[in-house]
């Protein structure tokens, strides 16, 4: 195995790498989420100070609900850094080093959209608080509602950096196996990023139209049926993802059957294949995540206005939607045929 006598080191450092991806990727969404309920804060104290304790109350819960994507990323961090790994060999150093990296790609990238888009959530619950403080409780409820779906695509990141780093690597599975775990990583944490950002956009304004006393079962309809739709995104690049891990497990027993007929060259391009895929899939799930949920804020928007328009907005809604996530179908589809 070419660089053998490395093999210690290489994972090490692997580990270090990943944990800093893990970390630093995580923190960077929670970072980008909590100020904006400060800021939001800052603003209705200066319209309202009678109302401070009141709003800073609500800052600080929405504060906490946003960081706890990057919790997700630090546990996975501590993961790297601390938990021991199994024996290093020569014949699995480079698998192991792999997993570590697509362990802290997949929770790092996945905890940045849910850190904006929680963010996005809290910011319009502390402004609501701050407009209307008599609708605090149901504006809180709305916001733990929508940042809650919002949050959903890190806790998948979380679940698939768990799963890349609790591995079976006593054995070498091969080059192939290697760029799949890194596929995976990248599959989910990119992939994240969209429907993260887009759940953010109906929750935050739902929480606006609490504040306004519209009828809380007609926006929040809306915002039920946007979150639906951007799962949509989510199941696929979940899906992607598990074809990844999957397909790779059972095809390497396969390809153990006829080891020597593989050469170093075969096993790179079917290692890219799978590389590729996690990349389409990723990646291709960012923008239709993010425009699904730029329409269902809008539509809830327009509810909290026109709610005996309720189900025409809703119709509209789901039609601009539908045309959004076609181009992730697009991407699930060609990330099929790389694999298969």
């Amino acid at each position: 195995m070419i660089y053998a006598e490395y093999a210690t080191e290489i994972v090490t450092g692997a580990k270090y790498i990943g944990a800093g991806l893990a970390m630093g990727f995580g923190a960077m969404g929670a970072g980008l989420g909590t100020f904006r309920s400060a800021t939001a804060a800052v603003i209705g104290m200066a319209r309202q100070p009678s109302q401070d304790g009141t709003i800073l109350r609500t800052m600080l819960i929405t504060q906490a609900v946003t960081e706890s994507a990057s919790i997700f990323a630090l546990v996975v961090a501590v993961l790297l850094l601390f938990v021991p790994l199994p024996a290093i060999t020569e014949q699995n150093f480079w698998f192991l080093a792999s997993a570590m990296l697509g362990t802290g790609l997949s929770m790092g990238l996945g905890a940045i959209g849910s850190g904006v888009g929680m963010g996005m959530c809290g910011s319009k619950a502390v402004e609501g608080v701050s407009r209307h403080p008599s609708a605090q409780g149901d504006i809180q409820f709305v916001h733990l509602l929508g940042s809650a779906v919002a949050g959903n695509p890190a806790v998948f990141a979380l679940v698939v950096a768990l799963l890349i780093f609790f591995q079976d690597f006593s054995t070498w599975p091969g080059v192939a196996k290697c760029m799949a775990v890194l596929g995976a990583g990248l599959c989910t944490g990119f992939g994240a990023i969209g429907p993260g950002i887009g759940c953010g956009f109906p929750g935050a304004e739902a929480c606006l139209a609490t504040a306004k006393k519209t009828k809380i079962k007609t926006y929040n309809g809306s915002n039920y049926v946007d979150s639906s739709s951007s799962f949509t995104i989510n199941l696929c690049l979940l899906l992607g993802n598990k074809f990844v891990v999957t397909f790779h497990i059972v095809a390497t027993r396969l390809r153990r059957l006829k080891m020597a007929e593989i050469t170093m060259a075969e096993a790179v391009v079917q290692g890219s294949k799978f590389l590729g895929a996690g990349l389409c899939m990723g990646l291709g799930a960012i923008g239709p995540g993010i425009g699904e949920g730029f329409v269902g804020g809008k539509a809830c928007e327009g509810i909290s206005h026109q709610p005996e328009h309720a189900n025409m907005l809703t119709r509209t809604m789901l039609i601009g939607q539908a045309v959004s996530e076609s181009t992730g179908i697009y991407s699930l589809v060609i990330a099929l045929l790389l694999m298969f």
